[in-house]
């Protein structure tokens, strides 16, 4: 008998390599904007500027160079600080209910009424039960209030704490919700801090950002370094600046604008254009310079309205001079010479289209080498008075008529016969 056949496989072995291959490690995406980040870990802006700066979040910048963050890191962080604030609230009101419990139980027969949530809200009372426990509560707060006013008045506080509630974020990334700053030294009356109404006896120091989202009212306000406003400044009483201010935009004053308490010391500086009308407060009052402080030149392109002008100096007109009154020169007038010796001193032709009257004196005309023309073809030369010639009297008319006088000739010969009537 033949022995059974067994079917046999050859397996082949098959030899693998020991891999090389390295997951490729995540690419950590920065995309989350502030705002986002401010609405995920219900915190203002500040708060998370704060927590980047101890290292508890992360962020890069865009190309813009605003901050973005890393949506997975934010989640984690934003579980951390959940469990967080809930195991400080547990303690909280754990703290709190301790207090009411030791405050209210009293070693009586009165039956208890008021009941204690088991877990209660940050900063949210529970609903009034009314009853004698109740009253004796409200007494005893009552007692350490006053206590705690009287007796630890005068002794400065540090709040650390900060217990929020859900806010309000908006776009930008800030926030409104009752927040409790941390980091407030605070040197006045501890009664502000549990709610009692009193005056403030000391300084509040703030050593970290502080935004207020409502008025601040106070009596007086020192700041030692830079103020940054971004908004409207409203001032009802006088702006005291000791040192240097610089306006980088238009400043636009109602009323009087008063600048310099003495002409000899202080001085205004303009390196700017007038683009409007510069009026005195009152007409002919005020100068503009004066004799031992001279502006150097003036250029007025339109038209100077002056009452009076009184020259210093010498003048030069390069254009045409109209005087539309009477012009009264105490000195000489020369006209073609800069140094006139008498007073019309003139250094070429000079035509007269009217009668030229000498009311005394003579009117000699000097230095004359051409020929001299008196009147025109028509007119008439009269002489009153001795006259002399001593060159050529020529008349280029036909007759020389001498009236009431003796006409005397001297000379040698006649070019022409006389005719004497």
């Amino acid at each position: 008998m033949m022995p059974a056949r067994k079917d046999r496989k050859d397996k082949k072995k098959t030899f693998h390599k020991k891999s090389t291959f390295v997951p490729p490690v995540p690419k950590i995406v920065y995309s989350l904007q502030l705002n986002e980040v401010c609405n995920i870990l219900k915190a203002s802006a500040s708060t998370v500027r704060r927590w980047e700066e101890e290292g508890k979040i992360t962020s890069q910048r865009n190309s813009l160079g605003r901050r973005i963050f890393n949506l997975a890191e934010v989640k984690k962080f934003a579980t951390t600080l959940k469990n967080e604030r809930e195991s400080h609230k547990f303690q909280l009101e754990q703290k709190r209910q301790k207090r009411i419990k030791n405050a209210i139980v009293a070693k009586s027969t009165i039956p208890s009424t008021y009941a204690p949530p088991v877990l209660a809200v940050a900063k949210k009372r529970p609903s009034t039960v009314f009853g004698l426990r109740n009253f004796v509560f409200a007494t005893l707060v009552g007692a350490i209030t006053l206590f705690v006013f009287y007796y630890l008045g005068s002794r400065p506080a540090t709040i650390n704490q900060v217990i929020p509630e859900i806010p309000e974020v908006f776009d930008n990334g800030e926030t409104k919700g009752p927040y409790t700053a941390g980091g407030v030294e605070q040197t006045q009356n501890i009664g502000d801090i549990v709610g009692v109404k009193v005056s403030k006896t000391g300084e509040v120091y703030f050593y970290e950002d502080v935004e207020a989202l409502k008025k601040i009212t106070a009596e007086s306000l020192k700041v030692t370094q830079d103020v940054e406003i971004n908004h409207d400044l409203a001032i009802g009483g006088m702006l005291w600046v000791t040192g240097d201010s610089f306006f980088r935009r238009n400043v636009d004053i109602q009323d009087d604008l008063i600048i310099g308490n003495d002409i000899d010391t202080d001085t205004l500086y303009l390196n700017a254009r007038v683009a409007d009308d510069i009026l005195p407060k009152t007409t002919d009052l005020y100068s503009l310079g004066s004799p031992t402080f001279e502006f150097q030149n003036l250029y007025i392109g339109g038209v100077a309205h002056i009452d009076n002008l009184t020259v210093d100096e010498s003048q030069t007109v390069t254009n045409d001079l109209t005087v539309g009154g009477n012009a009264t020169i105490a000195g000489n007038v020369g006209i073609g010479t800069t140094s006139p010796t008498v007073a019309l001193d003139v250094i070429g032709a000079g035509k007269f289209s009217t009668n030229l009257t000498a009311s005394t004196g003579n009117i000699t005309l000097a230095n004359i080498s051409g020929n001299t023309t008196i009147g025109n073809a028509t007119g008439t030369l009269t002489l009153h008075g001795a006259t002399t010639l001593d060159n050529t009297f020529t008349v280029s008319g036909n007759n020389l008529t001498s009236l009431g006088g003796n006409l005397t000739v001297s000379g040698t010969a006649w070019t022409a016969t006389p005719t004497i009537s």
